[in-house]
């Protein structure tokens, strides 16, 4: 399987989340059902590493916010080969600051048992 690097200018747009899609669908499938409310930039559709297979959910990138807050407003529960469609506006994925820090927030007390090494 290749790896698909997303347009350049993809900060700019805004991106639309949409689950519950049937496993057969394919990016250019949804494209039609989108195009209707602007202008979309880009389609992605996340597949299973092993099989190729859609994992059931897209991201529907439009170059204007109104047009994605129209579209998710208009299908946002329709039904769809069957299924009904929940839409949402994505947030992308969480940025980290250029300062390092976060992380860990794991447990130094080992799950809350003693570690006991018997040298007392």
């Amino acid at each position: 399987m290749s790896f698909r690097r997303p347009p350049q200018d993809v900060e700019r747009m805004t991106s639309l989340r949409v689950d519950n899609l049937p496993y057969r669908t394919h990016p250019e499938d949804l494209k039609p059902l989108f195009d209707k409310f602007g202008d979309v930039g880009d389609i992605y559709m996340p597949t299973e590493r092993g099989t190729g297979r859609s994992r059931g959910f897209a991201f529907v990138r439009f170059y204007d916010k109104r047009d994605a807050e129209d579209a998710m407003d208009e299908l946002n529960g329709r039904a769809y080969d069957g299924r009904d469609l929940r839409i949402r506006l994505d947030e992308g994925r969480p940025r980290f600051s250029s300062r390092g820090g976060g992380g860990g927030g794991g447990r130094g007390d080992y799950g809350g048992r003693d570690r006991d090494y018997g040298d007392s």
